[in-house]
């Protein structure tokens, strides 16, 4: 049997059907598996197993949004909310680069 093509492509998880696009985020994930999750939001009881993780889950606190919009007033906590926003609202536009914020 020929082996599936898309299994070259990603790393899977002996314990569910998760697929990741590399070995940093399979790892990531099988400490799930394990409930190691050492990063704590100070605001409530969310765990991590990454900090950015962690930093994505705490903007829903604070109510941050540092990925800017230069063509109209639209701010994002996070920087695939600002790449839909561009396709979306801007897609005849050259597509800058998500603004680096405060991660």
């Amino acid at each position: 049997m020929a082996p599936n093509p898309l299994s070259l492509l990603y790393y899977r998880c002996p314990d569910c059907p998760f697929l990741a696009g590399s070995r940093k985020r399979l790892r990531a994930h099988l400490s799930a598996h394990v409930d190691r999750r050492p990063h704590s939001c100070s605001y409530c009881d969310y765990r991590a197993t990454c900090k950015k993780d962690l930093q994505k889950h705490i903007r829903t606190h604070t109510g941050e949004k540092p990925y800017q919009c230069d063509l109209c007033p639209y701010r994002a906590s996070d920087p695939s909310n600002y790449r839909a926003h561009m396709k979306l609202k801007h897609k005849d536009m050259v597509l800058p680069a998500p603004p680096y914020g405060n991660m």
